[in-house]
């Protein structure tokens, strides 16, 4: 590593020499290495913890890495441990004999006390704490409080001059936040963690370590109450539209019998894993709850569903206390479960996992006007009334672009105070995990600083990482980071972790400004590859954005699906590849579906062959090799296109838009960027996304045939989903149509129970379930250009159907989805449906 002065900096000037004044007094000079010697010795307890052993070693590694000398680690009986000077690390005799007045019964796993005592004319240090984190945490304090940064895993920086001093000290401190964790990839290397003081579960952090504390998975009820158990005791299951269900749903929570199990369960996953210490029980990510009328009484009695669930929580938290008193039962505040209950109160051993989703993340939502924020500090409140065991699930990214600038450091760094201020005592920073980001680095060492410290200062913690890190470039990468951040400042300007991204909000004189400060950071940067690595890895941010907006759409030419108004090229974008793989990106954006979105970037550049059904009334087009989607529906009679044209900047395109069809409606979706093979036979389609075609079709063949009529303007579907893995798959049919009509000139219709057809006002998005899924059939009115699209299907098969409305776009969207099965071996889904055309 390079030696550079730190020390003497701006930077340490601001915050380094507050902390050193806190921890080191003015008095005498202490010197621990001076040009590659030193008079002192390690002194380590014979039953020193894995951890204490660690952190005497890294002692040792980082002295010698600044000053050249190696200063030996004794045991506690070697002679050379009862002379001074010498640094304790950890608790022993030889530390009691020094009779230093530190109190060494911790109680904290991560406490710590540091103080320098005056023996005879020389000093001696003792480093102690908790023996399985606080000593280690020890350690790196002391270091830290010298000069020692670990900003990356790659760049550690120390005082130059080959000498570590101070004055005396008298020091004790411990963590504001019990469990800090992160899936920020960045902070998964388990050196810099521990250096961090991070005990995040997603790092490997052994006993060498000192461990890790971690909340054992989540939305848990399916390994607790397991789905097999619905064709023995369907009553487990909840009630809704009058029938028990199955599939990604929840559990009849009411149901006493579902204890039994889940303890039994949760029992054997203790066992298995004795090292946790926290277990998830904790409802499905979905809605899906239980109607029955018990379920529905509890509910209506606690004033939130968390009150349904928290019951059946404690429940279970109490019978497994007498089995395993030491481990506690994490529950999510979640969507269905956010709002705290009205009567029932977490048990002591159970800790609540309240997660802001909702939250404007440009502002805290302490000072913040957006409605869901407004709320969300509301319920925090609400949950601190009647709950000692707060933790927080923190969204720190924008999930559907990894790589795009995301102005959320005004807010994370103002929360983390203000959820200390609230009893929280573990914060979870979501970021984008093991796929890689292009400032992950600097997000996760500042908030590693506010987890343990929250009244640090967050803007120079931002500066001193960019000194540290940046070195002489740091002048025009604050001015990009500053930029960035500026587009939160207005109270209006609220940020979401689902943010779409805009061509407006980043005109090319903004883009071209930064990519001046860009090229200015890497002329000043010449030499020091460390900066250079990172300046570059931060620039991916801003050459995402250039290939977004810049590689245009894809429009039919004849036969061919082809790119149009693109001026980046191919070369381009291969280029990002090898840079995603140079600097740790695996993936873009967040993949909950079959799709690989960088891969779907790159179709935007390519060109695609159609296959097309055609007669004197219609003309279809379909891409074979984009989900098998139709592209076109045009009437030939109007000349009009009736399919909506998406945004070529949507996340998903080009599979995305047209008419698509899938499996499943929530997390781990397939089909809709399948490649399928296609053979044309007169007037009938048949597509097939055989298997091995797409590695994430989750062991489902696809097929669909379509065939028109020698006239008019009907589409009949056969689609059949197929399982060919060897294990049962849940899997459902959706069906997707995106159409091209103004939300405010049309109109929505259906046939209800009774037979009679029911208008509504398609001007906003509707959720057509249970009593009200049209019975057969439904449509769309478009007024405006005078056609009907109705789509008719077996009304048995159909459990929801769904209009979204896009104002912006001008178009609507028809989805159908039918009832989730669970396919054995060589089992079907078959639904027979179409869709015509009256104009």
């Amino acid at each position: 590593m390079r030696r550079i002065s730190v020390i003497g900096s701006m930077v340490f000037g601001a915050i380094l020499a507050a902390a050193v004044f806190m921890l080191f007094s003015c008095g005498g000079g202490i010197t621990i290495a001076r040009s590659g010697k030193s008079s002192y010795a390690i002194v380590l307890s014979s039953q020193a913890s894995p951890s204490e052993k660690h952190a005497a070693a890294e002692l040792r590694h980082f002295v010698r890495m600044a000053t050249d000398a190696d200063i030996p680690i004794v045991d506690e009986n070697d002679p050379r441990a009862g002379e001074a000077p010498r640094i304790f690390v950890g608790a022993s005799p030889a530390l009691d004999a020094l009779n230093s007045g530190v109190e060494t019964n911790f109680t904290n796993p991560e406490e710590f006390a540091l103080k320098s005592v005056k023996t005879g004319s020389k000093h001696d240090i003792v480093i102690v704490g908790h023996p399985q984190r606080g000593t280690m945490y020890g350690v790196y304090a002391f270091l830290d409080h010298l000069g020692f940064r670990w900003f990356t895993k790659k760049v550690t920086r120390y005082p130059s001059g080959k000498t570590l001093r101070t004055g005396p000290f008298d020091f004790r401190d411990a963590p504001a936040i019990m469990s800090r964790d992160t899936t920020i990839r960045e902070a998964h290397d388990p050196d810099w963690a521990a250096r961090n003081r991070m005990n995040a579960s997603h790092a490997d952090l052994d006993s060498t370590r000192g461990g890790k504390i971690g909340i054992n998975s989540v939305h848990t009820l399916d390994r607790l109450v397991p789905p097999e158990l619905f064709s023995t005791h369907p009553e487990y299951f909840p009630l809704i539209g009058g029938k028990r269900v199955t599939g990604l749903v929840q559990r009849c929570m009411s149901n006493p019998e579902i204890v039994d199990i889940a303890v039994k369960n949760l029992q054997a996953w203790m066992d298995e894993e004795p090292e946790q210490r926290i277990f998830s029980v904790s409802a499905n990510d979905v809605g899906m709850l239980c109607e029955c009328d018990e379920c529905s009484r509890i509910t209506e009695e606690e004033g939130a569903t968390s009150g349904l669930f928290l019951r059946f929580v404690n429940q279970v938290a109490e019978r497994v206390q007498k089995t395993h008193p030491q481990n506690y039962v994490s529950t999510l505040a979640y969507a269905i479960t956010e709002t705290a209950p009205k009567v029932t109160k977490p048990r002591e051993n159970v800790i609540i996992r309240l997660c802001p989703f909702g939250i404007c993340c440009g502002h805290s939502f302490a000072e913040c006007t957006y409605p869901p924020s407004v709320e969300f500090y509301k319920t925090l409140k609400e949950w601190g009334n009647i709950c000692d065991n707060i933790f927080i699930w923190h969204y720190a990214t924008n999930f559907d672009g990894y790589l795009l600038p995301f102005p959320n450091f005004r807010e994370f760094t103002r929360d983390i105070k203000v959820y200390k201020e609230n009893g929280v005592n573990g914060i979870f920073f979501q970021g984008a995990g093991d796929e890689g980001s292009s400032d992950g680095e600097l997000r996760i060492w500042v908030a590693a600083r506010l987890m343990w410290n929250p009244d640090l200062d967050p803007n120079a913690l931002v500066d001193e990482w960019m000194h540290g890190v940046y070195g002489k470039a740091h002048d025009p990468m604050r001015k990009i980071f500053d930029h960035i951040q500026s587009r939160t400042v207005a109270p209006e300007d609220h940020l979401s972790i689902h943010g779409r991204i805009r061509k407006e909000d980043w005109p090319d004189t903004e883009l071209a400004m930064l990519d001046s400060l860009y090229n200015e950071a890497e002329k000043l940067a010449q030499g020091d590859d460390d900066a250079l690595y990172y300046i570059r890895k931060n620039r991916m941010s801003l050459r995402y954005l250039n290939l977004l907006f810049n590689s245009g759409q894809l429009v039919l030419d004849g036969d061919v699906y082809r790119p149009e108004g693109n001026t980046v090229s191919r070369a381009d974008y291969e280029q990002y590849r090898v840079d995603m793989v140079t600097y740790g990106v695996e993936a873009l954006r967040e993949e909950p579906f079959d799709c690989i979105y960088e891969d779907l970037l790159g179709e935007k550049l390519n060109e695609h062959a159609t296959v097309t059904l055609e007669n004197d009334d219609m003309r279809v087009v379909v891409v074979p090799d984009l989900g098998g989607r139709i592209i076109s529906i045009i009437i030939k009679d109007t000349g009009e296109d009736i399919l909506g044209k998406t945004d070529p900047l949507d996340y998903f395109y080009p599979a995305y838009g047209g008419y698509e069809e899938s499996t499943t409606m929530t997390w781990g979706r397939t089909g809709f960027s399948n490649k399928y093979t296609a053979e044309v036979h007169g007037s009938t389609i048949t597509l097939t996304a055989p298997e091995g075609i797409s590695d994430r079709s989750k062991g489902l063949i696809f097929k669909r045939t379509m065939t028109i009529p020698a006239q008019g303007t009907r589409i009949e579907f056969e689609s059949t989903i197929t399982n060919i893995s060897s294990g049962m798959k849940y899997a459902r049919l959706i069906s997707h149509l995106e159409l091209n009509a103004d939300p405010a000139q049309t109109v929505l219709y259906y046939r209800d129970t009774a037979g009679k057809t029911v208008e509504k006002d398609a001007a906003k998005s509707l959720n057509l379930s249970a009593a009200d899924t049209p019975k057969g059939v439904w449509g769309v009115k478009n007024t405006a250009a005078g056609w009907t699209v109705e789509n008719r299907f077996p009304a048995s098969d159909i459990e929801t159907c769904t209009l979204a409305v896009h104002d912006r776009t001008k178009t609507v969207e028809m989805e159908t989805l039918g009832f989730e099965k669970n396919l054995a071996p060589g089992g079907k889904i078959v639904r027979k449906h179409s869709y015509e055309i009256r104009h």
